[in-house]
Formats: structure tokens, sequence, C-alpha cells
């Protein structure tokens, strides 16, 4: 029997095959430590280290640092562990929001992929308050990060 196009019609009592498959994965009895987190560049282009503050998911999860201000600041984050694509960072600088998911630093150029603030004042003490939380579910997964704020 043909159909549009010259194409085989299907019967209703046409059978297909289906295959499926079921994994299971089993999360490892003890935390699996991450590396170290490499230090936050002291420069990056014309951009200049203020402060940075540094973690282990789950145990850390907030961080505060207070920087002098440039006319434009911006914050930068890293991790590593087995699930450090998935650390999201939610921070506030001198109020505005911000977010970002952490980028992961094994070999240069560094992933550099700020998060800019302009239009503060220059020489001014600025808080920049944060969270730190996974994507998902991460049983004995814990996650290295460090938050770095940058000024010019």
């Amino acid at each position: 029997m043909r159909g549009r196009a010259g194409r085989a019609a299907q019967r209703p009592d046409a059978r297909r095959e289906w295959r499926l498959a079921v994994y299971e994965w089993t999360p490892p009895a003890r935390a699996v430590q991450p590396e170290p987190v490499k230090a936050m560049p002291a420069r990056l282009g014309r951009w200049r280290l203020a402060g940075s503050a540094t973690g282990l998911w789950p145990g850390d999860r907030r961080f505060t640092l207070t920087v002098t201000s440039g006319k434009t600041l911006a914050v930068e984050q890293i991790c590593t562990g087995d699930l450090a694509g998935r650390l999201r960072v939610t921070y506030r600088v001198d109020g505005r929001p911000g977010q970002a998911v952490c980028g992961v630093w094994r070999t240069r150029p560094f992933p550099m992929a700020m998060t800019e603030f302009q239009g503060l004042r220059e020489g001014e003490r600025v808080t920049v308050t944060g969270t730190v939380d996974l994507i998902g579910q991460a049983p004995n997964r814990p996650v290295r990060w460090r938050v770095g704020v940058y000024g010019k």
C-alpha cells in the first residue's frame, strides 16, 4: 500500500521494535574530594583583582566581600569537582543582582566570563554578598569554588 510522496503507508497492525535501556547510578559511599581551586589571576587585561572568597560546597554556601570600587566592578567565579559546571553563584554588588554558573579552569587561558557592574563611585567601599548552590542533586560530590571581584 502506498501513501503520499511514494512512502509505504503504515498499517494499523504494523509492529515496531522498541529498545529501552535502564541505567542505575549509585553515588559514592564517601565524598569525592575535588582538587584545589586555582587562585584568581591578579590581573585580567585591564581588570585588577580587588578581593576573593573561597569555599567547599555544600558546607560553605555564602560569601561577603568588601572592596574599594573603581568606576566598574566585575564578578568572576571558578570551580573544581565532578559537578563544578553545575554550581550556581548568585550575588549582589552594591545592591544590584547578578547570577552565573561556575567556570572550570583546567588550562590556559582563564575562562573569563565576568558580569560587569558599571556606574559605581570610584574609591567607595562596596559590599558584594552571595550564595552558592548546586543545580540538581549531588550526593557525596562536593565542589570547591572561588569568587573574585575585579575593578577598573
